[in-house]
């Protein structure tokens, strides 16, 4: 898999976000491991079938660790109906979604 950002939140509630292009097909296992007994690990991992497998990422758009209680970040797509993921972590504030 290749990584293809990470942060480390100020209380170390880090995030990475790893893609795999063209997997095995048939069954196959995301493993998720660190490498101390700290902590905890919260994974997901999804695969989309039709997906395109050249050009990925279509775009990428690093983002920094906020203290703000409001944020946003534009990102432009190569092609259109492309998904957009952006993982976070929140610490004490309820999180919502804006418009668009």
């Amino acid at each position: 898999m290749t990584l293809m950002d990470s942060n480390n939140a100020p209380d170390n509630k880090g995030q990475r976000l790893w893609y795999l292009i063209a997997p095995a097909t048939g069954a196959n296992n995301v493993v998720a491991s660190k490498n101390d007994g700290s902590g905890w690990i919260d994974a997901v991992a999804v695969s989309y079938t039709g997906a395109s497998q050249t050009g990925q990422p279509d775009a990428e758009v690093v983002q920094a660790t906020e203290t703000t209680t409001s944020y946003s970040k534009s990102i432009t797509t190569v092609a259109d109906n492309c998904w957009i993921i952006w993982p976070m972590t929140c610490s004490g504030l309820t999180l919502t979604a804006g418009s668009n």
